[in-house]
């Protein structure tokens, strides 16, 4: 049943929203600028921190560090934070306009640019016939620090771009 407004005063119902909302299929198609690049990045920095932490927890543990496990695991973190980078250039295309957005990917940029040089102090020590296994789990932890710093600033990014989506979507 309707409210009825009290003897005197102006209608109870809540103000009607005046822009339609996008349809659920609107959003999913559409979910706005660099979205799957986005997404994508975010999965290689996902898989390097993953490969970052298991050579650190591997070279802590291990008594002896076998150079071929260490060598496969320093390539696929040397892999993802390549990947990375492409997806992220793919978003800074994305996003030209946005002077925000290009501030926090210089930022995401910079601390995967030091991770990478890790990785490759990393790699060389990993390529050695008996690697070091404080030197590997140091350079894990140094590139595990930095992909950290990297996550955390494009989570904010995305929280910033999401806000900004749902503001032009209000517009349209």
């Amino acid at each position: 049943l309707p409210l009825e407004p009290a003897v005197g005063s102006r209608s109870v119902t809540p103000p009607r929203v005046q822009r339609r909302r996008r349809s659920r299929a609107a959003r999913r198609q559409n979910p706005g600028k660099g979205f799957w690049a986005n997404q994508r990045a975010s999965r290689s920095l996902q898989h390097a921190q993953t490969y970052s932490r298991d050579l650190y927890n591997y070279s802590r543990g291990a008594t002896l560090v076998v150079p071929e496990v260490a060598k496969t695991e320093s390539e696929n973190i040397g892999r993802n934070l390549e990947a990375a980078k492409r997806e992220f250039a793919t978003v800074r295309a994305a996003l030209g306009g946005n002077k925000e957005a290009l501030v926090a990917l210089d930022g995401i940029g910079k601390h995967l640019n030091k991770a990478a040089e890790t990785q490759k102090s990393l790699h060389e020590e990993c390529c050695k016939d008996s690697p070091n296994s404080g030197v590997c789990a140091g350079c894990c932890s140094d590139i595990t620090k930095e992909l950290d710093k990297a996550v955390a600033e494009h989570d904010a990014l995305m929280r910033t771009l999401q806000g900004q989506v749902k503001t032009e979507a209000k517009t349209e």
